[in-house]
């Protein structure tokens, strides 16, 4: 199940990238759980639900 949501997040990221999208892992203070906003936007473009988030450089997500 988790392999899952990864895989998915993977094509969303990689089809915000291709549209010129650029996803910054963001921590919402009200539930403390990290999702993704596109620079410069309020909305979430992920929701939530993370307990971790990395940036992403091309394919993959790198930790810092």
């Amino acid at each position: 199940m988790k392999r899952n949501i990864l895989f998915l997040l993977w094509i969303f990221c990689f089809s915000q990238f291709a549209n010129g999208q650029y996803l910054v892992p963001t921590l919402d203070k009200t539930t403390n759980k990290y999702g993704y906003k596109e620079k410069d936007k309020i909305e979430w473009s992920l929701p939530p639900i993370y307990k971790s988030a990395h940036h992403f450089f091309g394919k993959f997500s790198h930790s810092r």
